[in-house]
């Protein structure tokens, strides 16, 4: 008969050993207060080398802050790594708590602007849009194939006057109206092909990009417009639409009958300003634009084989804030940029600090508009911008947060 060793454990030593079955398992320990400040303190490196990294990637600081404090950030972050490591605490608490953490101020990044996140949250929110509307997409076959034939010639103003004395930007800084001089012919509408004020609005559109842009509130057509069938018609119409797009990406559609027609955009002059009563181009000449309560005047340019000299007058016409990336690292202000006809962005040209300089401590030089403007405050000085022989035509444009707003025609480089 075997012998229960179990048995034989409890007379010799007086009690009985657990069933084999049966796994000793520790209690469990609270996770000291040092361990989690380390782990949020790798959280919070991990986010700021991120944003530092992407602010040198986007070149929205100066590069050689911008390398001191992303070396900073990796430094202490390995620090922290070595010292969590002496504590044992498991990889998967670190990641789950960085996952989470992580996940969570992407979110609210999103919510409050934050750039990249911002643009994130708005590509999602588009797809959703886009996925959830009715609203018919472009199709590539020629006009003629549509129940009508339609063609539209747009000039591209960054103001238009309507009944006003002055001419009016749109509301948007990143927009500019669209004036589409539409002509249209009815080859197999049986009812009327109609443009009028009253109808705009779901008569006609541009379609761009799976997008629709719909006429703006205020204008009028010159006259009412009806085409039975067989015939031909003009009449002008005009759209805010997004700086960046392009009229090649874009076709106006009729969609005061079905099935729907599409017609081709060509032209994409663009002006100053434009009066919309008068159906005319106004020539002013464009001295002051204001973006964003900034005041940019411009007071002189000139060029000199590729590189352009600008004379420019800022002025603040909102709350005590600051102008320039470098202004303040934590809050930073507003750029000037020369944009070439290859899209190519350059920086105002600023002199490299001596090794005698840099040995007292100067690293860096800044644009000379940097700086904090208080209310009503401005700023007068010259700017040079070293362009390509080949830039072709230039533009100056102010940048907030990457995003340019156009500001002046600066002409070509010369043969000089």
């Amino acid at each position: 008969m075997p012998i229960d060793t179990r048995d034989w454990y409890r007379e010799r030593y007086g009690y009985r050993p657990p069933d084999s079955h049966r796994s000793y398992r520790p209690p469990r320990r609270k996770l000291p207060l040092g361990k989690i400040f380390l782990i949020l303190l790798i959280v919070a490196c991990v986010v700021a080398t991120i944003y530092t990294g992407y602010l040198l990637l986007t070149h929205r600081t100066n590069w050689s802050v911008g390398a001191i404090v992303l070396a900073a950030d990796i430094g202490v972050l390995i620090w922290n790594i070595s010292v969590l490591r002496k504590y044992r605490v498991g990889a998967g608490t670190v990641i789950s708590i960085l996952v989470v953490i992580t996940l969570l101020g992407a979110i609210v990044s999103a919510f409050a602007g934050v750039e990249p996140f911002s643009d994130a949250k708005a590509e999602v929110v588009g797809w959703f849009q886009k996925v959830g509307s009715q609203t018919p997409t472009p199709r590539s076959s020629p006009a003629s194939e549509y129940p009508a034939d339609i063609s539209g010639r747009v000039t591209i103003a960054e103001k238009v006057k309507c009944l006003t004395a002055i001419a009016v930007p749109p509301s948007r800084d990143s927009d500019v109206f669209w004036i589409v001089d539409i002509t249209v012919k009815n080859n197999a509408y049986s009812d009327s092909v109609v443009a009028s004020f009253q109808d705009c609005y779901k008569g006609w559109v541009i379609i761009a990009n799976d997008e629709t842009f719909r006429p703006v509130a205020c204008g009028s057509y010159t006259e009412p417009m009806s085409l039975a069938l067989g015939e031909t018609g003009q009449f002008m119409i005009y759209f805010s639409m997004p700086e960046t797009l392009h009229i090649s990406d874009a076709q106006i559609c009729y969609q005061g009958r079905e099935p729907y027609s599409y017609g081709k955009l060509t032209g994409g002059d663009r002006v100053v300003a434009y009066d919309w009563d008068s159906k005319k181009v106004i020539t002013e000449p464009k001295a002051v634009v204001v973006a964003d309560n900034w005041e940019i005047q411009l007071d002189g340019k000139s060029w000199k084989g590729s590189t352009v000299t600008v004379k420019l007058t800022i002025t603040n016409l909102g709350p005590r804030r600051n102008f320039g990336m470098m202004a303040s690292f934590l809050y930073p202000g507003p750029e000037l940029v020369a944009i070439d006809s290859t899209e190519k962005a350059v920086e105002p040209w600023v002199p490299t600090p001596s090794i005698d300089e840099m040995r007292e401590g100067i690293l860096f030089y800044v644009p000379p508009y940097t700086r904090e403007f208080y209310p009503n405050e401005s700023w007068s000085g010259s700017l040079k911008f070293e362009m390509s022989p080949y830039s072709g035509e230039t533009k100056l444009y102010i940048r907030f947060y990457q995003r340019p707003y156009f500001l002046f025609d600066l002409g070509s480089p010369t043969k000089d």
